[in-house]
C-alpha cells in the first residue's frame, strides 16, 4: 500500500481528519501531508469540510471519504453562536457607564503620561551619558566599526530530472502543468532510440508510460544509468507514481 493509498484508509477510518492528524499518522511532514490531501481532493477521491482558521486566519480543513456529505448541523451551529453573539446584553445603568467611561479616560491619560516621562528621561539619561564618555573616556566615544554580514546566498533546490516516454502529445502537457514545478520533466514519443537513449542519460529517473514501447526502446533505456520504471496503468496511475516520487524524495531530503 503506497502512501496516497495509506492516507485514503487513515481518512475512512477517521472521517475528519485534519492534515495534522494525517501527518502523524503516515509519517510526513505536515506540509507534503497537505499536499497530498489536496491532491486526493482535487481528484475526487476524498471530500472536505472548513474547519476552522489557524490564529493568523488561515483557514483548515476536516478530510472524509468522497461519498461524505456535508454535515448540516456544523453549518445551524455556527449560525446559533453568531445569533446569540448578536444578542444585546441589559444595559447598564447611567451612573456604571459614567464611571467605566471616567475609568477608561483615568487609564488611558496615565499612559500616556508615563510614556512621555519615560522618553523624555531616557532622552536626558542618553544625552549626559554621552558627555561623560566624551570627557572622562575619548576612545569610547567613537562609534564603533560597522560590521558587515557576508550575504549567504542558500542553494536553490535541485529538481529531479524525469524523462516519460510514450505520452501522447496532450497528455504530455498535463503532466507538465501539474507537476513542472517540482520536476525538470522531459518527454520522448515516437523519435528516434538516439534521442530516447540521450534523453535517459541525463535523467535520474525514466519512466515508460505504455507497453505498447518496443523491446528496442526498453533495450536503449537499460543501457544508460538511469533509474528504470514502468508505469502498467493509465493517468492516475501515472500522477500516483510522481506524486509519491516527490514525497518520498521530499522526505529524503528533509
Amino acid at each position: 500500500m503506497n502512501q496516497l493509498q495509506q492516507i485514503e484508509a487513515f481518512v475512512a477510518a477517521n472521517p475528519g481528519a485534519t492534515s495534522g492528524q494525517v501527518a502523524s499518522s503516515v509519517g510526513l511532514a505536515h506540509k507534503n501531508a497537505g499536499a497530498a490531501l489536496l491532491y486526493l481532493f482535487k481528484q475526487g477521491r476524498l471530500s472536505r469540510e472548513p474547519a476552522g482558521h489557524t490564529i493568523t486566519n488561515v483557514p483548515f480543513y476536516a478530510y472524509y471519504p468522497s461519498n461524505h456529505k456535508p454535515s448540516e448541523n456544523v453549518a445551524r451551529a455556527s449560525e446559533n453562536v453568531v445569533k446569540r453573539r448578536k444578542v444585546s446584553t441589559p444595559s447598564r445603568t447611567r451612573t456604571n457607564a459614567t464611571t467605566l467611561d471616567l475609568n477608561a479616560l483615568v487609564e488611558n491619560l496615565a499612559t500616556s503620561l508615563a510614556d512621555t516621562l519615560a522618553q523624555q528621561v531616557a532622552a536626558k539619561l542618553k544625552d549626559r551619558l554621552m558627555a561623560q564618555l566624551a570627557t572622562q573616556l575619548p576612545a569610547l566615544a567613537a562609534p564603533p566599526p560597522q560590521i558587515h554580514a557576508p550575504i549567504i546566498n542558500e542553494p536553490r533546490a535541485v529538481k529531479k530530472k524525469v524523462l516519460i516516454a510514450g505520452l501522447l502529445p496532450q497528455q504530455a502537457g498535463m503532466i507538465q502543468s501539474e507537476f513542472g514545478e517540482v520536476f525538470d520533466l522531459t518527454f520522448w514519443k515516437d523519435e528516434s532510440l538516439q534521442a530516447l537513449k540521450h534523453r535517459a542519460e541525463a535523467a535520474q529517473v525514466t519512466i515508460t508510460f505504455t507497453s505498447k514501447l518496443g523491446h528496442a526502446a526498453e533495450n536503449a533505456i537499460k543501457t544508460t544509468s538511469t533509474e528504470y520504471h514502468r508505469c502498467v496503468g493509465g493517468m492516475t496511475s501515472l500522477r500516483d507514481m510522481l506524486t509519491r516520487m516527490y514525497v518520498e524524495n521530499d522526505k529524503e531530503v528533509h
